[in-house]
């Protein structure tokens, strides 16, 4: 049995605690600590009723009561890890992105941590799902990248490995987030992220492109990409715009080599694909692949030297679901 601990309760946080509890894929978990700041009550109304996910059909007040360890602790380090035997800890804060940081939980008596977010720190390994996650063999710390290079990650390992990818351009549509303004307001790192999040089309900065080239090291330096931020609570849109060294046929070639790759390189619960030409945002809410493409809108350009791909996901669901995974690897 792997002991979970979850620190920061945040959206993430949540999502943990929500797959942990309702789906039958994590057997081997248990979660016995989380630590947020916040009251114990409130993270149970949180997580009782939902926006996005609706209720949990259980009663999260006596669950958090009783064998689950409540904390409030600003220090990592002070944290009880070793006492409750804690073999994993999930830190979903957002604030501790480096070794250095991170490490403050293998000093509490932690034996893994799993980072939900992307590092910038070298030593920590950056891995996704199906392409890389051989890394976390013997890691003790280690990142999961982000929602959006969870989602393109895939499918540009995929082609590469068919056809080699000469260049790249990423753009991610993507739900809004916590750290947005629901109204216009101060202190953003851009100006227009200073602006109010639910009634524009905010572009914004996104590291998810140069991350591909870190999980695939093939293509460092050959994926750029923007994001705008647009006004729906989750379920995301990614559009690659990719330049091959092969040429493909046509769209079925393309399309076939997809759906060979989730076979071939066992993405079977990563990666999705359809052609549904009903499919839109709303219905990838809830869904728990990393990447879901829609082949009915794949296109082909300069005579079969180009390739237009347009992926979904679930930036909150579909992203820890495939963590989880990631998490149950680390122990093997």
């Amino acid at each position: 049995m792997i002991r979970v601990a979850i620190n920061g309760f945040g959206r993430i946080g949540q999502m943990i605690f929500r797959l942990m509890l309702t789906r039958d894929e994590f057997p081997d978990m248990e979660l016995v600590a989380i630590n947020d700041l916040a009251a114990v009550r409130d993270l149970a109304r949180r997580m009782q009723r939902d926006s996005v996910y609706g209720s949990l059909g259980l009663d999260a007040q006596a669950i958090l009561g009783t064998g689950i360890r409540m904390c409030a602790e600003k220090d990592p380090a002070a944290l009880p890890w070793r006492e409750l035997n804690v073999d994993l800890v999930f830190d979903a804060t957002g604030r501790f992105t480096t070794q250095a940081d991170l490490g403050k939980h293998i000093d509490a008596g932690a034996k893994k941590v799993m980072l939900t977010a992307p590092t910038k720190d070298p030593n920590i390994p950056m891995v996704v799902r199906c392409v890389n996650d051989e890394l976390v063999k013997g890691a003790p710390i280690v990142s999961n990248a982000s929602c959006t290079t969870n989602c393109v990650a895939p499918v540009c390992y995929i082609l590469h490995k068919a056809y080699g990818i000469k260049w790249g351009h990423l753009v991610t549509v993507h739900a809004v987030t916590n750290s947005q303004m629901l109204f216009d307001g101060f202190g953003a790192k851009d100006p227009r992220g200073a602006r109010g999040c639910m009634d524009s089309i905010i572009p914004a900065s996104t590291g998810a492109a140069k991350a591909v080239g870190v999980v695939i090291p093939d293509l460092k330096g050959r994926i750029d990409g923007f994001a705008a931020r647009v006004p729906v609570k989750t379920g995301s849109y990614a559009f690659l715009d990719l330049d091959l060294r092969a040429q493909v046929k046509d769209v079925a070639d393309v399309n076939a080599m997809i759906r060979r790759g989730i076979d071939l390189y066992q993405m079977f619960d990563m990666v999705e694909y359809t052609e549904d030409d009903q499919f839109v945002s709303h219905d990838v809410s809830g869904m728990t692949f990393g990447s879901v493409v829609s082949g009915d809108l794949t296109k082909v350009a300069k005579d079969g030297e180009n390739v237009k791909i347009h992926c979904w996901y679930d930036n909150e669901m579909g992203y820890t679901y495939q963590m989880l995974q990631v998490a149950k690897k680390m122990f093997e």
